[in-house]
C-alpha cells in the first residue's frame, strides 16, 4: 500500500504516515495520529520513500486484488476516522508494505465532507465510536511488546 505526502494551503504537513499513541483526550484509547502535522514542509528531511505502520485514504493506492482480499473498508467504521487505519492494519497482516512517497506539492483540504455529518457532538461520539472499535480490535497487536533478540559472543574454550 502507498501513501502520499498531503500538505495544507499553507504548505505545513497534514500527513506523513500515521502511527498509534495514546491519547488523553480519547480515555487513553490509541488514536491515529499524524507526526509532524502542521510543522513546514521544509523542516522534513527524510527519504523521498517512508515506510509507515499506516496511511490516510485520503490519498491511498493498493491493488485491486488486496482491496477485494480485505474485503474493502469495514463498514462498522463511519465515515472520516479509523477505517484508513484499519484497512492498512489488515492489510499488513497479509503481508503488505506500508509505505509514504513524499513529493511536495500535494494539496488536502482536510475534512471537507465532515460538517454534512451533523454539529461538532455528533461527530465528536462517531469519531470515539470509531476509535473505541478501533481499539478493541488493534490495541493488543499495537501494544505488543516487540521481540528483541540478545546476541552474545561464544564462550571461549576452558
Amino acid at each position: 500500500m502507498v501513501g502520499f505526502s498531503l500538505l495544507y494551503e499553507d504548505n505545513t504537513i497534514q500527513h506523513l504516515g500515521m502511527t498509534f499513541p495514546r491519547s488523553s483526550a480519547m480515555g487513553n484509547l490509541l488514536v491515529a495520529d499524524h507526526p509532524m502535522k502542521g510543522l513546514p514542509f521544509d523542516l522534513y528531511d527524510g527519504d523521498a520513500i517512508r515506510p509507515a505502520q499506516a496511511v490516510t485514504a485520503a490519498l491511498m493506492a493498493l491493488s485491486k486484488d488486496l482491496f477485494l482480499a480485505l474485503n474493502g473498508f469495514d463498514l462498522r467504521y463511519e465515515r472520516g476516522d479509523f477505517e484508513d487505519a484499519d484497512l492498512c492494519l489488515r492489510a499488513r497482516q497479509l503481508g503488505a508494505e506500508i509505505q509514504v512517497h513524499v513529493h511536495p506539492g500535494l494539496y488536502h483540504l482536510e475534512r471537507q465532507s465532515i460538517p454534512s455529518m451533523g454539529d461538532d457532538d455528533i461527530r465528536a461520539m462517531v469519531t470515539y465510536m470509531n476509535c473505541a472499535e478501533f481499539n478493541r480490535r488493534w490495541e493488543a497487536e499495537l501494544t505488543r511488546p516487540k521481540r528483541v533478540f540478545k546476541v552474545s559472543a561464544p564462550k571461549a574454550p576452558a
